[in-house]
């Protein structure tokens, strides 16, 4: 897919998030909107990373982040359901954190109510989440309640 291909869709699902963010996220949107909301984060907070790990491009890390959080979405929708309207309180979420708090991984606290894995067999009873290394290095795969339901 060509740089300009990509742009023009992330541009389209940016809109749409937008558009939708008072409903909450579409699914189809959610990946691209939250890794680039992480990637922000990456560039304000963890600058040497950012311009290490993503060449200082904004595109070039929210395809990265969009990608791998694609893959853990995939994974999670066989035994879990999406929430569109804890995707777009997610999204509010990260734009609010704190560097020290990006830094010390509640980029996935913010966003542990995005999939809903309860009674989903024994190992995932509480919600699971999404969310990416204190390092912005990629996103993990966590499952277990938080803050309690």
């Amino acid at each position: 897919m060509s740089r300009m291909t990509r742009g023009v869709k992330r541009c389209v699902l940016l809109c749409a998030g937008m558009l939708l963010s008072a409903c909450g996220v579409i699914e189809d949107s959610y990946s691209t909107l939250r890794g680039e909301a992480e990637c922000k984060k990456i560039r304000t907070c963890q600058r040497g990373l950012f311009e290490f790990e993503y060449r200082d491009d904004l595109q070039i890390c929210t395809d990265k982040l969009g990608d791998r959080l694609d893959a853990r979405a995939e994974a999670l929708l066989s035994e879990c359901v999406y929430d569109p309207k804890e995707a777009a309180r997610c999204l509010s979420r990260i734009r609010g954190l704190s560097c020290e708090a990006f830094v010390e991984g509640r980029a996935s606290d913010a966003c542990d109510r995005v999939y809903d894995c309860r009674g989903v067999g024994s190992d995932t009873a509480g919600a699971g989440t999404i969310g990416t290394e204190p390092t912005g290095q990629g996103p993990t795969e966590t499952t277990g309640t938080k803050g309690g339901t």
